[in-house]
């Protein structure tokens, strides 16, 4: 995968990155998103700027991450059940592929990534699906998550 210089910052941080093949355009990370089992729907847009439709999923968690310390998240995280599983699978823009990426890296760089994303919003989730989290974009900072993540 390659990377612009401006976000070559992402390749001294995180210790793998690998794309798998897949396009996330043209609603492509949606149909990744919903082959796993996550519900995604445009509905929910207007209400949390989500993609993912979270009034589909139970349990459902939800904090505002702007008012809490990098740390503190990143802690949280670690202490959380995402840690159960090696890998998550993103998609940080329109011009590159899904990818893999471990799941310690995030934990530790998780601002980062959402900076390479633009703060759009960011999901990820794990190759099954089973654990799954967004953050919406800049304007509403939520975390969503159907695990608990804040203590």
């Amino acid at each position: 995968m390659s990377f612009s210089k401006s976000q070559s910052f992402l390749l001294d941080k995180i210790t793998s990155i690998e794309t798998i093949n897949i396009d996330g355009s043209d609603d492509g990370f949606e149909k990744f998103l919903k082959a796993r089992g996550i519900p995604v729907s445009n509905e929910y847009w207007s209400i949390d700027h989500s993609i993912v439709n979270w009034n589909q999923v139970s349990p459902h968690f939800q904090f505002n991450f702007e008012r809490v310390e990098e740390i503190d998240l990143s802690n949280w995280l670690l202490n959380s059940r995402i840690t159960d599983f090696q890998f998550l699978y993103t998609w940080l823009n329109y011009v590159e592929p899904i990818i893999k990426i471990r799941t310690n890296d995030f934990v530790s760089y998780w601002q980062d990534l959402n900076i390479y994303s633009g703060w759009e919003g960011l999901v990820l989730t794990t190759e099954s699906g089973e654990l799954f989290l967004e953050f919406t974009d800049d304007w509403k900072t939520h975390l969503n998550s159907n695990f608990q993540i804040k203590p």
